[in-house]
């Protein structure tokens, strides 16, 4: 055969089969239109065109596995948000109390609501014309944020008086690394109040500006014994954040993590790149619970396994599997794609949904024997709780703080009671950044198995798993543990 008449064959089939490529997707395409057009005509419970296009995105994500989904709207929003470390908002800690309105518990100094005037226990009564009273805390927080830059008018009760005030909303930034409390400028104290040689450094989620959050918190207790990492109720973050953080502490060339594609293949395994900045005469422990997920499972397993730090708590969650968001085409939405599974520098995979951790009902990170703190559901909210007043606290002025605490503990007992959806959000235009993804869902889990008796006995002042790191960094001869 000519090799010119071969050629053209050859081209021949590429183009036949670029074109069956492109019918295929097409008839697929045309598929999901129909379908769509269908329902939206036929079915019982109307819905609109983009909320059927979005259930069939979520439908398909969903098979593939638990955490594969597709964002859009206030989801993308939230999303971006939370890994860029910021939004924009007026900067201010609130309680709604549905008879009165919106109760300004703090603000944060130097930002918007601060600027304005707005001050600890004025009491919001309308946000640009909007009703506060017998709104839900998530109401609230949308009317008080937006886009930077745009302005918002309150209507608030100070001492009795009647003002009206224009905010400006600005870039609110979501910080990651806190401290035990707060001091009225907003600045942290990193050390235990009762043991001035334990640091406490609490990291709420691993995001683009937490390692150097934590490099500046780490500079404050350079002369601290040791360190407690409170990575409760932490659901995860950035990988690569993660895995800078472990090699703040690991001598240089050791492995942090693996990850492996499709059919088990390594695609790469990261090593610590530098020598640690903490030196290891410095006694670490690592707070965990049954919300603690993802980053900060490879951030507790990997300095178990180097046996860098002892791991106090709970049996964690086990999310041993990698998400990559990829952008949409058309914009304000996105793919997030389960793309690999990492694995610790021992060898284990930590994911709850692997077939060997569910015959062995053994994932994620577990504590020692010695170690493992097992909390009800009532310990687990109030221990929430706790650190959440302790970041309030420290901003209102002395003299209001029992009374604003008071109104915060009494309306958050009231929220378990109502089963609201929005139980754990004290903060919502605040610097705190809980994720709505998977802490909520938890938390309202839990919530749904308490009952009613137990609220009033809710503890706000015992925390049995921060004693039991007190009680073990305070022993006379206190040694790293071998990694389980």
């Amino acid at each position: 055969m000519p090799s010119r008449n071969f050629f053209t064959i050859v081209v021949s089939l590429f183009a036949c089969y670029a074109c069956y490529s492109v019918a295929v997707k097409n008839r697929d395409a045309a598929n999901l239109a129909e379908a769509i057009d269908i329902v939206q005509r036929e079915a019982l419970h109307q819905r609109s065109r983009p909320e059927l296009f979005r259930a069939a995105m979520k439908g398909m994500l969903s098979e593939l596995d638990v955490h594969s989904n597709y964002l859009s709207g206030d989801d993308f929003r939230s999303f971006d948000e939370e890994i860029d470390g910021q939004f924009g908002g007026v900067g201010v800690y609130f309680e709604n109390v549905p008879a009165d309105g919106m109760y300004v518990l703090a603000v944060m100094p130097g930002h918007p609501a601060d600027q304005a005037g707005l001050q600890a226990g004025d009491l919001i009564k309308t946000i640009d014309g909007q009703s506060t009273v017998q709104r839900n805390r998530s109401d609230i927080a949308g009317f008080m944020r937006g886009r930077v830059g745009e302005s918002v008018v309150v209507e608030y009760q100070h001492d009795g008086e009647l003002k009206k005030t224009n905010i400006q909303r600005s870039i609110i930034p979501l910080t990651s690394v806190h401290g035990y409390s707060r001091n009225l400028d907003g600045s942290w104290n990193y050390n235990l109040p009762q043991h001035p040689d334990i640091a406490y450094i609490q990291i709420k989620h691993f995001a683009e500006p937490t390692t150097d959050e934590l490099k500046s918190a780490l500079g404050t207790v350079a002369n601290s014994s040791s360190i407690i990492f409170d990575l409760r109720n932490n659901p995860g973050g950035l990988l690569t954040c993660a895995t800078d953080i472990c090699d703040l502490f690991l001598k240089k060339g050791l492995p942090i993590v693996s990850t492996r594609g499709r059919g088990g293949k390594v695609i790469s395994t990261i090593p610590s790149r530098d020598e640690p900045i903490v030196g290891s005469s410095v006694k670490i422990v690592v707070l965990i619970n049954r919300n603690s997920a993802s980053a900060s499972e490879i951030m507790a397993g990997c300095l178990q396994d180097h046996n860098r730090a002892t791991i106090i708590g709970e049996q964690s969650w086990g999310k041993g599997t990698v998400q990559k968001v990829i952008p949409m085409k058309q914009g304000n939405a996105a793919l997030k794609l389960t793309t690999a599974s990492y694995w610790r520098p021992s060898g284990k995979h930590i994911d709850r949904y692997d077939v060997e951790s569910k015959k062995s009902q053994k994932w994620g990170i577990r504590p020692e024997p010695e170690f493992l703190v097992s909390c009800s559901e009532i310990e687990m909210i109030s221990q929430l709780k706790q650190m959440q007043n302790r970041e309030i606290k420290g901003l209102i002025p002395p003299e209001k703080q029992d009374q604003l605490m008071a109104i915060s503990i009494e309306r958050f007992k009231q929220s378990i009671q109502e089963r609201i959806t929005d139980v754990t959000d004290v903060s919502d235009v605040s610097a705190s950044g809980d994720s709505p993804e998977k802490l909520q869902t938890d938390i309202l889990n839990a919530v749904e198995t308490i009952d009613h008796d137990s609220i009033e006995r809710i503890d706000l002042q015992h925390d049995s798993i921060l004693d039991k790191a007190i009680e073990f960094l305070n022993q006379p001869s206190t040694a790293q543990k071998q990694a389980a």
